[in-house]
């Protein structure tokens, strides 16, 4: 995990794009429900953590 996540985001900084690690964002949810269903798997719950997380740091850009 630590190598992969390394290189990809060296890649990212190479070619300018933002890097955000989920990991990062649901280690840090503190919640009472279930995020996930098995291993790798997001509940509904899960998906809704990702998605505010995305909403909130992501540089949105209108298209052109």
């Amino acid at each position: 995990y630590e190598t992969y996540k390394r290189e990809v985001e060296e890649a990212c900084r190479k070619h300018r794009i933002d890097f955000h690690d989920a990991n990062d964002w649901l280690n840090g949810a503190s919640s009472d429900e279930d995020i996930f269903t098995d291993v790798c798997h997001l509940t509904d719950h899960g998906n809704k953590l990702v998605a505010d997380r995305l909403r909130e740091n992501l540089a949105w850009r209108a298209a052109a």
